[in-house]
């Protein structure tokens, strides 16, 4: 099994990897030996790569219907949409703080 995506949100750090990024790969193995009906012998073998960045989420579309912005507080009259607090900002697919962002690759094998 292979499991692979791109950064979805790039860093701005030269030479980093990106935010959600993944590559996983899988590997088994199993075989049963039966050479008489008294004795069965089952064999198994699993490895696991894992190599991924942390996830990174930040708002990158607020109101795309372009709906009338309502009141902060109280009751929200319908077709509108309430507006955003002072500190939250739309960003685009750059994240907004450069940091190192290396793969960290686990191997797992039982």
């Amino acid at each position: 099994m292979a499991q692979h995506q791109d950064a979805t949100t790039k860093d701005p750090l030269p030479g980093s990897t990106g935010w959600n990024y993944f590559d996983r790969q899988r590997l088994r193995f199993s075989a049963r030996w039966k050479p008489t009906d008294n004795f069965t012998a089952d064999y198994s073998y699993d490895v696991g790569r894992d190599a991924s960045t942390p996830f990174y989420s930040q708002l990158l579309n607020y109101n795309p219907l372009n709906m009338p912005i309502g009141p902060a507080t109280g009751t929200l009259p319908a077709g509108t949409v309430r507006p955003l607090p002072p500190l939250v900002q739309v960003q685009g697919r750059t994240a907004a703080f450069r940091l190192p962002t290396s793969t960290s690759a686990a191997t797992a094998r039982s």
